[in-house]
């Protein structure tokens, strides 16, 4: 990938595959919609530092700040939809899912510029059944979770999605950097709207009680994502087809560290939907280079 940014590909894959293992670890321990606001915040602060220091600027317009902030919206929307999953059920079942939004980002933007490609057309029925395969019953003891978190993990990747190709498409090459910051910022003030639309609805609970425990299990991650998003977004500016299809990438290897690590296990039908949405993902990345 060629670029100003290109050197910083390792890093938001890297952030990537380990963002998604470290809320699954800790998201039992914050209910997922406080979960979003801490995250939320410490993501605005790791993408506004990191555009900062890699010189970016800041400048809007009135109609602009309208797309940062409906653009916000369908981030927000991602994380509370994913983590949701996240708590409800495994890393190596939700991962594959929502990294299918990579899959989706560059298809579409190769189709705005270059036409459907054969590899498109044979990868949508493989993802379809893929993700058929994972969230089917598991045995007689259904998990009665797992088709809300599949549908929850479906619909953060196609926010993030129609997020990402609305970003490309109206905000273009222009200040990348500091766009995502600004939009992570957005992101964080719809979170803190739902938060306080949450907290009014509990009786005799501090705003501050409630955000404090547990806290402190989403700065990490929120960091994490808000520093590899933001580099990103200035590599995906430069190349809307090629940057998602590096970032597929994080897709195995969080599977894999999600399967070492946090030694998740998956049945038979699990293993094969998993293998069928990587399989896809591979199909359009070999495809992309032909």
């Amino acid at each position: 990938m060629a670029g100003p940014y290109a050197e910083y590909s390792l890093f938001f894959i890297l952030a990537f595959s380990v963002y998604p293992l470290l809320v699954r670890n800790y998201i039992n321990r914050l209910d997922y919609k406080r979960f979003v606001f801490i995250f939320t915040l410490f993501n605005a602060v790791g993408a506004i530092v990191v555009a900062y220091l890699l010189g970016s600027t800041f400048s809007f317009t009135i109609p602009f700040l309208f797309i940062i902030a409906f653009l916000g919206f369908l981030n927000v929307l991602g994380f509370y939809c994913s983590f949701y999953a996240y708590e409800n059920e495994r890393a190596s079942i939700v991962l594959p899912i929502v990294a299918s939004q990579f899959l989706f980002i560059s298809l579409i933007s190769g189709l705005l510029r270059q036409g459907l490609a054969i590899s498109t057309v044979v990868s949508l029925p493989l993802l379809f059944v893929g993700i058929l395969l994972v969230s089917r019953k598991r045995d007689n003891r259904m998990n009665r979770a797992l088709p809300l978190a599949v549908a929850a993990a479906v619909t953060a990747m196609l926010a993030w999605s129609l997020m990402w190709v609305l970003f490309g498409y109206l905000l273009g090459q222009a200040q990348p950097l500091g766009n995502y910051a600004l939009l992570a910022l957005f992101s964080f003030a719809w979170s803190a709207l739902a938060t306080m639309l949450l907290v009014s609805k509990v009786k005799n609970t501090k705003m501050k009680r409630v955000i404090a425990r547990g806290s402190e299990h989403a700065i990490a991650p929120g960091l994490l994502n808000g520093a590899g998003t933001v580099i990103f977004s200035a590599a995906f500016a430069v190349s809307s087809v090629e940057t998602p299809l590096l970032a597929l990438a994080s897709s195995p290897i969080a599977i894999i560290l999600a399967i070492a690590i946090l030694k998740e296990r998956a049945n038979k039908y699990e293993i094969a939907g998993i293998v069928v949405i990587l399989a896809t993902l591979a199909i359009v990345a070999f495809g992309a280079k032909l």
